[in-house]
């Protein structure tokens, strides 16, 4: 798009935004006709060498372009050749010193990102003097050398594009306010930049696109005035009428202007916060795109507010009782956000006095913004005892990730003992496309939900449920139920698992219920589960046979006598386990440990590589009869020699507190 402006190849346009649209449809036709090919994201697209070739061939002969590689060509000594150019490309640094002054004429000189120059590994490039006389210049590309003084582009009066970024450059020139024609300055990672002088932004009157993404953040506060002042204001921007794209990082919600041109941006990247430069590199996919980390009250900061309203994809970092309350406000007042189509927000609230009320994080008006929630992260939620009503929860229709950690006084995630009477009571709660939950460190969680409720995660593929000491059903039964408390019973339905991570549960006996479909789990391939002390067994026996896809399989430091258990009834034919997909499977520190399975039984683990055990579970696990350990005398290793084996095993190790063991296999 900066090309098509600095060479004015399109006629009638007379934004920058018109001439982006029209490169869009141009690509778009383009790639109809198979002449540039996708890439690996929208803002880049491919070529092949052949069409790359023939445009080079088609841009010098009707758009008189050079493109210089690595050496003075002959046309550079050719003056009639080199005044019938209008853009250059440059990508060897001694060219730049020879600039003639008959090369005014140009318009576009690109010298690209991302140069390396092994013969001046850390030089700084100074630009020669001679640049000044490229009178006509419209674009100047200097992204990614390592300059510093750029004083003399002042000069450059008929600039319309300036793209410095990635440079060295540590103060913006005074003498970038005489560009008075600029319509682009690209800023982004100049990690050095600390200055930019008073007045220097509000000069470029006709700026519309202003990218400084990962770059200056050093603004005046509205306070600092006359000859104290030594920044850039941030409402210097309310004199660029024409500016429409921002890229910018604003270290306080305070110094954001009330008006002005908040309201004239049509696109925007705007961080909010103390966010370091590593925090921009998140992919946006909308075109106004708001980060903020408030920790203050922001109910008299109308700015902030327009922003909230205008944004299309909100990310939120709240912190402390006076950010979440206020921004939380904000959005629950009732007004509609229509703009919005992604939102992710993260709390982070400490406990404090048990006099204070809670501050509640959803009400009944959450619902004109929640539906376009995608991520979720609750870092400590102050005293409140519940997070989500039945209502609220439903409305989570684009949720993705959910994560609540370090909730002291949470009870349940989803509230239902005291409904409001007029509010639907459907006996089904649907997170139709979460794919991440995590809860660690709930010390008072009881369950996910209590009552007459299913809950259902048809896409959730991992699940991690970490020191939750009083859990001990998903979703809890009610007093009229009965029958053994599992951590999984028939009321969550949890079809796409892969992986699932269990630890710190102290209070659970048993995590699958022996009702549920044999194909509950169906998908899991990876569980890991520890420090579980009463719990007594791992999954029944019809959870067991149908987990064709595990292939990583652990379990320490629980209370288990066994690891399948029966279920209902003790088959009379021997079960046959087959784990055709188990390649590492951990069975350590078991102490309560009698058996795989109580009743007759063959294992098969035709893929197992890596086994990790202390020893006293080896026989159990593997389903081995016929075993003798021979010592090795003089350096303490044993070699465990298997006779029978009904399994294809390689060499793997495993470790006890008392020696190590090599096993090695010898087959039927």
């Amino acid at each position: 798009m900066r090309y098509t402006v600095g060479l004015g190849l399109f006629g009638g346009v007379n934004t920058v935004e018109e001439a982006r649209n029209n490169v869009l449809t141009v690509v778009a036709n383009l790639k109809a006709s198979s002449l540039l090919l996708d890439s690996y994201d929208d803002d880049h697209f491919d070529i092949h060498d052949v069409v790359w070739n023939a445009a080079l061939a088609i841009a010098s002969r009707d758009y008189h372009m050079l493109v210089l590689r690595d050496h003075v060509p002959m046309e550079w000594s050719d003056k009639e050749k080199m005044n019938s150019l209008r853009r250059i490309s440059l990508t060897c640094p001694p060219i730049i010193a020879e600039l003639a002054k008959e090369l005014g004429v140009f318009r576009v000189l690109d010298l690209p990102h991302k140069l390396s120059f092994p013969y001046l590994p850390e030089t700084i490039i100074h630009l020669p003097g001679s640049i000044i006389h490229l009178i006509n210049l419209r674009m100047l590309c200097l992204g990614g050398w390592r300059v510093e003084d750029i004083t003399i582009i002042g000069e450059l009066k008929n600039l319309e594009i300036l793209d410095l970024a990635f440079s060295r450059i540590k103060e913006l020139p005074k003498k970038i306010a005489q560009l008075t024609r600029l319509r682009l300055l690209d800023l982004s990672w100049c990690r050095a930049l600390k200055i930019i002088p008073p007045n220097v932004l509000s000069s470029l009157s006709k700026l519309e696109e202003l990218y400084m993404e990962g770059s200056f953040v050093e603004w005046e506060n509205e306070g600092v005035v006359g000859n104290e002042r030594g920044n850039a204001r941030l409402d210097e921007l309310n004199n660029l009428s024409r500016l429409t794209t921002l890229h910018v990082n604003i270290p306080d919600v305070q110094m954001i202007p009330k008006h002005g041109f908040i309201e004239t941006l049509d696109r925007y990247k705007i961080l909010v916060g103390d966010y370091n430069e590593f925090e921009w590199d998140s992919k946006y996919g909308c075109s106004r795109t708001l980060k903020l980390k408030i920790y203050t009250n922001i109910s008299s900061n109308n700015g902030m507010k327009m922003l909230l309203k205008r944004s299309e994809d909100l990310y939120l970092d709240l912190k402390g009782h006076e950010g979440i309350k206020s921004v939380l406000a904000e959005l629950n007042n009732g007004e509609e956000f229509s703009n919005l189509k992604r939102v992710d927000v993260i709390i982070r609230m400490e406990e404090y006095s048990t006099s204070s009320e809670p501050v509640p994080l959803f009400n009944k008006q959450t619902s004109l913004w929640i539906s376009n929630l995608r991520r979720l992260i609750i870092n400590g939620c102050g005293n409140l005892e519940h997070l989500l009503s039945p209502s609220v929860a439903r409305r989570l229709e684009q949720l993705q990730c959910f994560e609540i950690e370090d909730c002291m006084c949470l009870r349940e995630i989803i509230f239902t003992k005291e409904i409001v009477e007029e509010e639907e009571r459907e006996d089904v709660i649907c997170f139709p496309r979460l794919n991440f939950l995590r809860m660690a460190f709930l010390r008072n969680l009881i369950s996910f939900c209590s009552g007459n409720y299913n809950i259902e995660f048809p896409l959730l593929k991992e699940l991690e449920i970490e020191d939750c000491p009083k859990l001990k059903e998903f979703i809890s039964k009610t007093s009229s139920e009965s029958g053994m408390h599992t951590l999984f019973n028939e009321k969550v339905a949890v079809p796409s698992l892969e992986t699932m991570t269990i630890s710190e549960l102290s209070n659970v006996k048993m995590i699958f219920h022996t009702d549920l479909p044999p194909n509950s789990f169906q998908h899991l391939r990876e569980l890991s589960v520890s420090g579980c002390e009463i719990l007594k067994n791992l999954f029944p026996a019809s959870i067991a046979k149908h987990l064709l896809q595990l292939e990583d399989l652990s379990i320490s430091d629980c209370g288990v006598e066994e690891i399948v258990s029966e279920g209902k009834g003790v088959e009379d034919q021997p079960v046959r386990f087959e784990f055709p997909k188990v390649s590492s499977l951990e069975v350590t520190s078991l102490k309560e440990l009698k058996c795989f399975y109580k009743g007759q039984h063959t294992i098969v683990w035709p893929m197992l590589k890596k086994l990790t055990t202390d020893g006293s579970a080896l026989l159990m696990i593997m389903g081995l009869e016929d075993v003798r350990i021979q010592e090795r005398k003089g350096n303490g290793e044993a070699v465990l020699v298997v006779e029978e084996v009904c399994i294809s095993l390689q060499i793997y190790f495993f470790s006890s507190s008392h020696a190590s063991y090599v096993v090695i296999m010898q087959f039927n």
